[in-house]
C-alpha cells in the first residue's frame, strides 16, 4: 500500500490529498494501481489531445475498471478490447473517408473535363457568331449600296 501511495503521489503531485483519494478509489493492490494508471493515462491523453474519441475511451476504461469485477486479468482484457474496438472504428472511418475522397477526386476530374469541353464549345460558337455578325454587316452594307443605286435610276427607266 505504501508503494501505491508513493506512485500516486508522484503521479498526481501534492495537490491531491493522497490518503482520502486512495481510500475513495479503493487502491489496495498492484492490479488496482495498474488499473488506476490505465485510467489516468487515457484521461491525460484525452485532455492533452483534446480528443472526444479518447475522452469517450477514457470514460469506458474508467467504467470497466470500476465495475469490471474481481478478475483483474478480465479487466485488462476488456480494456484491450475497448482500445482494439476504437482503433478498428477509426480505421474503418479512415477507409470510408479515403473512398469518399477518391470518389470526389474522380467526380471533380470528370466535371473539369466537361467544363473544358463546354468552354471550348462556347469559344467555337462565339467565333461563329462573330463571323456571322461580320457577314450580316457586310450584307447590310451591300443592301444599302444597292438601294442607293436603285434610287439613282430615274423613275422612267424602272417602268
Amino acid at each position: 500500500m505504501d508503494t501505491a501511495k508513493k506512485i500516486v503521489k508522484e503521479a498526481t503531485g501534492a495537490a491531491l490529498d493522497q490518503e482520502s483519494f486512495l481510500q475513495s478509489s479503493n487502491i489496495s493492490s498492484r492490479a488496482d494501481l495498474a488499473n488506476f494508471e490505465i485510467t489516468r493515462m487515457t484521461c491525460d491523453l484525452a485532455k492533452k489531445d483534446q480528443s472526444a474519441v479518447l475522452a469517450q475511451l477514457a470514460s469506458r476504461v474508467a467504467s470497466t475498471v470500476r465495475f469490471g469485477g474481481a478478475n483483474q486479468t478480465d479487466v485488462v482484457a476488456k480494456v484491450k478490447g475497448l482500445i482494439r474496438d476504437m482503433i478498428s472504428k477509426d480505421e474503418s472511418e479512415a477507409e470510408a473517408n479515403a473512398a469518399e475522397k477518391a470518389f470526389c477526386v474522380k467526380q471533380l476530374a470528370e466535371t473539369n473535363l466537361r467544363k473544358d469541353d463546354k468552354i471550348a464549345e462556347i469559344e467555337k460558337l462565339g467565333a461563329k457568331i462573330d463571323k456571322q455578325e461580320s457577314q450580316s454587316a457586310q450584307l447590310k452594307d451591300r443592301v444599302a449600296a444597292l438601294q442607293a443605286e436603285l434610287a439613282e435610276f430615274p423613275e422612267t427607266q424602272v417602268r
